[in-house]
């Protein structure tokens, strides 16, 4: 799927000059807790997002101590966080430069965008105007609509056993040395050891994607396995 197949076209922006007041005003009225700001040529200048508004003077919530040692010199952040709790207008608080996502974007570029900057939203841009955005709502969302019934094949132990093995090689988490695995009637007994929890986890669910497996039988022991002076492995 591409960004441009579940992004809200329908976007509520805001021009530069707009006061904090109307912005506050507009996030409370429509329910939503970001907005892009734009030019009147339709260029993404920035986005408005709660976060941006939290530390305000009109609230006591201003940060105070942080504005007063710009003034001192002795923190470079100080400027922005005194303009955001000081500014008047949307180009005074707003978050940039911009993070963006093209409209053919996969969404897999999404997920890690949104995630590796820690954002809640991001802007989907087409021909370098905005086309839409993104929040993390609208990926839960997609997963909602796929159909996640499996459809149940019969397969030989044989080649549900070769199947495992193709997938435990492409697998860079697990040291697939240590994990041994037997196929009988269609359920995989897995026996060896992996390093955590989570890597037993992430090997079930590996192994139950896996066409015509119908159950695991999980024998794992957790933990670096102990080589004994014969070469055995406990």
């Amino acid at each position: 799927m591409k960004a441009q197949d579940i992004m809200t076209k329908d976007v509520v922006t805001v021009r530069p000059e707009m006061t904090v007041h109307d912005i506050a005003t507009l996030m409370a009225r429509k329910r939503i807790s970001g907005l892009p700001v734009v030019s009147k040529d339709g260029d993404v200048l920035g986005i408005v997002s709660e976060s941006d508004l939290l530390h305000r003077t009109e609230i006591g919530t201003g940060d105070e101590p942080r504005a007063i040692s710009f003034v001192l010199g002795g923190d470079a952040s100080a400027a922005k966080d005194f303009a955001k709790a000081h500014g008047r207008t949307a180009h005074d608080v707003m978050s940039r430069p911009v993070v963006s996502v093209h409209a053919e974007s996969d969404l897999s570029e999404v997920a890690d965008l949104l995630e590796r900057r820690g954002i809640k939203r991001v802007p989907v841009l087409r021909d370098g105007r905005l086309a839409g955005i993104i929040a993390r709502m609208d990926l839960v969302r997609a997963l909602a609509k796929v159909e996640t019934n499996p459809v149940a094949v019969t397969l030989s132990s044989g080649i549900i056993h070769q199947a495992i093995a193709d997938a435990l090689h492409d697998q860079t988490w697990l040291d697939a040395s240590y994990v041994n695995y037997a196929v009988k009637d269609s359920v995989v007994q897995l026996t060896g050891h992996v390093r955590t929890e989570d890597d037993r986890k992430a090997l079930e669910v590996l192994i139950r994607e896996i066409p015509g497996v119908t159950g695991i039988d999980d024998r794992l022991k957790i933990g670096v396995p102990q080589i004994n002076w014969d070469g055995t492995v406990t």
